[in-house]
């Protein structure tokens, strides 16, 4: 039933017409072979997604599943104006699906996505990107580990206004980037609710190293970590987000280590970068509109962090709420040229509340 693949499994054990022996009737009900599935819409803390997909159920006969899926997204301005509204995202996406990897109780999953992306609100470029993906997954989806490699071309573009990018962005346009990169993802979530949580944590580690080819060489981590917790007549959330990002020349020359041929690229690039994601995280402030400016263009950041404290009471039985919250965050460019402490006192005295 785990494989998703059957409506129905009955089994029904008897005994046989001798004491030694006993019956045992399997009956299942398989699903059909094509289906329609991911109709519909979600949003996360960036923005709304609708997607429609379609796809077919154990065509080789082990439980394989072949999907592909269309969807695009859209995000909303922090107040209303007539074109408070704009696609962000329109991605294509074919999925393959194996459980049991050899005879294992891991699962894999290949992708082969084509997305486009719109940041000319915040960064004044377009974003093609083509990429293959290759995980390997855990029976309860706890560890994940992936190879990926991304071909991506950015499009320098004029902003709302006509004027037209910045000289950084009309730089990082000037050739196309191949990424190959190795990425390990954990995830620990005992969260009793997905939208508004009364209890549980929710960790999350994700490491990525890109430069097994390609012309992108880069170490980056990501940790987020929340609890929610109730007290009184409410909820107490607590939230920790942050990330850094570092070309691997940088870290060698760093630790004093020496440096091999291989290692030829000391600049990283604008979607390389991080960024505080989202507004549930760091209110009063647009997605990616945090963090170093290049004329009006965000060129996010090296180093990026957000905490939060937030109490969430209801309204008695009204079905509302209200949400007392406390927020502060930064993304910073690092300065190789100084020490990890002083980079990281600089992104402290700039921190944005």
């Amino acid at each position: 039933m785990n494989y998703g693949i059957f409506k129905s499994v009955n089994i029904e054990c008897d005994r046989g017409k001798s004491r030694s022996q006993i019956d045992v009737n399997v009956h299942l009900e398989e699903k059909r072979k094509y289906f329609v599935g991911s109709m519909g819409a979600e949003t996360n803390n960036q923005e709304v997604l609708g997607k429609i997909g379609c796809g077919m159920r154990n065509f080789g006969g082990r439980a394989e599943c072949l999907s592909f899926e269309a969807s695009g997204s859209g995000q909303n301005e922090n107040h209303m104006t007539t074109d408070s509204f704009f696609v962000t995202k329109t991605m294509f996406k074919l999925t393959f699906q194996k459980p049991r990897l050899l005879a294992s109780q891991q699962r894999m999953i290949m992708q082969i996505t084509r997305r486009e992306e719109n940041k000319i609100k915040n960064s004044s470029y377009k974003e093609d990107i083509q990429s293959f993906n290759l995980s390997v997954v855990d029976e309860n989806f706890i560890h994940k580990l992936s190879y990926i490699c991304d071909l991506r071309m950015l499009h320098p573009t004029k902003r709302d206004d006509g004027t037209c990018p910045s000289p950084s962005i009309l730089q990082e346009g000037s050739e196309p980037s191949l990424k190959s990169a190795l990425s390990y993802e954990y995830i620990e979530n005992s969260e009793n609710k997905l939208i508004i949580p009364t209890h549980g944590t929710k960790k999350l580690i994700n490491v990525e190293l890109a430069g097994l080819g390609g012309n992108v060489q880069f170490l980056r981590t990501i940790f987020s970590c929340t609890h929610h917790v109730t007290l009184g007549v409410g909820i107490l959330n607590i939230g920790l987000h942050c990330g850094f990002v570092s070309t691997l020349l940088n870290l060698v020359d760093r630790f004093k280590i020496n440096t091999t041929k291989w290692l030829t690229n000391r600049r990283l690039q604008i979607n390389d970068r991080l960024q505080i994601p989202g507004k549930l995280l760091h209110r009063g402030y647009h997605y990616g509109k945090i963090g170093v400016m290049d004329e009006k263009d965000y060129l996010n950041g090296d180093a990026m962090f957000v905490t939060g404290l937030s109490y969430t009471f209801p309204f008695g039985y009204t079905g509302l709420a209200g949400h007392l919250f406390l927020t502060a965050g930064n993304v910073q460019l690092i300065d190789v040229k100084q020490s990890i402490i002083d980079n990281f006192s600089k992104a402290i005295m700039y921190t944005m509340f």
